[in-house]
């Protein structure tokens, strides 16, 4: 014999559990807040327009140097040429000491900068050729620490440092 059973019930959420809430997109907030900003940006930039450019747009403008600025430079420039060029020459050719003539190369390249330094009116040529006996003083302080005498990184040290003497000489005979 066959059971007719009642149907079962149909279940529902506990009667304790919120019921399901319908979320609201916040697709309409996204799109208003971003039309604001580029109203805000349309508005900007329309206003800037129709204000012109602020200023001109040009560089700094270097300042002019009278004759006798140039060539007072000029004279200090090859008055500290002189005495570091000849402390080089007592280091590194009367002493047998290669620390004094690292030192003596070294403190020469400080003084040709600090003299470039301090004038600013000088020419880029004299500006140029000072700063190149520096470099090529400190690279053959720094070679002579590395290399052998007669090598050949110390002997195209060792020429272009004459090189650039002879540029600075040749700027301060002249």
């Amino acid at each position: 014999m066959t059971t007719i059973r009642p149907p079962a019930p149909e279940w529902a959420p506990p009667a304790y559990a919120p019921a399901p809430r319908r979320r609201r997109s916040a697709l309409p907030l996204a799109v208003a807040i971003v039309g604001l900003i580029a109203s805000a940006a349309l508005v900007v930039g329309i206003v800037a327009l129709s204000q012109g450019p602020a200023t001109p747009t040009t560089g700094p403008s270097a300042p002019a140097f009278t004759q006798d600025q140039i060539a007072a430079a000029k004279a200090d420039l090859c008055s500290t040429w002189s005495l570091a060029s000849a402390a080089i020459k007592v280091e590194t050719n009367h002493s047998n000491d290669p620390a004094l003539a690292r030192v003596a190369l070294t403190n020469s390249a400080s003084m040709m900068e600090a003299a470039v330094a301090d004038h600013p009116a000088l020419t880029r040529d004299d500006r140029d050729t000072a700063l190149a006996v520096a470099r090529a003083s400190r690279r053959v302080a720094a070679i002579s620490s590395t290399a052998a005498v007669g090598t050949p990184d110390f002997n195209a040290a060792i020429d272009a440092g004459n090189s650039a003497s002879n540029a600075m000489q040749s700027r301060c005979a002249g």
